[in-house]
């Protein structure tokens, strides 16, 4: 009897098998789909506390005190902008890259200004003022396509802004080679350049990068026209 058994339901399984394969009743397997939770950024965490905002106003209050002594003793003096990380809205900004992008992902000024839905930063509107009331020229530190939304939104609040000619494409954060900058520098007018990121006042500085470079040596030289504010979401 036991053998008898054995051989039903070896013929059941085959049988089944068969069914399957010819598009016979197939079993239905349940699988259960476990949500992943977006990983904590840290770095964009510290944006959103009070010390981020607290540190942008004293880095501001620091750029001012280098212009008002840089404008005394340069003819004509200009001054250079980290456009999407000091101009537009911190919280929008945060937000932007909290839940736009990825980290190492390109983006575009208009992007983050569209996502900003053309917010700024009351600061940097304020140190733009100082600029232009100490008679410096702004350049922003992007090309005129990436920049001219901004440059509009600037003018309605009556502030003149300049875009900067990029060789190739800028990558905020990280690099920028500003033909505008470069010819600024050689004529002696560049007063402050204000950024975020050392890669993107390359060519100020003469860096390709700044890892393995004597910081000591290049605060020295440049310390007084490179005001660098922390921006942990990138570098």
């Amino acid at each position: 009897m036991i053998t008898m058994k054995k051989h039903i339901i070896a013929l059941l399984a085959i049988s089944g098998s068969f069914l399957a394969s010819c598009g016979g009743p197939k079993e239905v397997i349940a699988v259960e789909t476990v949500a992943q939770e977006k990983p904590v950024n840290e770095a964009l965490e510290w944006r959103k506390k009070s010390e981020a905002t607290y540190i942008q106003i004293q880095t501001f209050e620091l750029a001012r005190t280098r212009l008002e002594v840089a404008a005394q003793r340069i003819k004509n003096p200009v001054v250079f902008v980290d456009a999407p990380f000091l101009l537009l809205n911190n919280e929008a900004v945060t937000k932007y890259f909290d839940q736009q992008m990825t980290p190492g992902e390109p983006f575009g000024l208009n992007q983050v200004r569209g996502f900003a839905r053309n917010q700024y930063n009351q600061e940097a509107i304020d140190f733009l003022r100082f600029c232009e009331q100490s008679g410096a020229e702004i350049f922003l530190m992007a090309g005129e396509k990436e920049s001219m939304g901004v440059i509009e939104d600037l003018a309605k609040m009556d502030l003149v802004v300049q875009p900067s000619m990029i060789d190739a494409e800028a990558q905020y954060g990280k690099y920028a080679q500003n033909m505008t900058m470069v010819e600024l520098k050689d004529q002696g007018r560049i007063a402050l350049v204000v950024s975020t990121s050392l890669g993107e006042a390359t060519s100020l500085t003469g860096m390709g990068t700044a890892v393995g470079e004597n910081m000591a040596e290049l605060y020295s030289v440049l310390g007084n026209t490179l005001v660098l504010f922390p921006n942990p979401a990138f570098n």
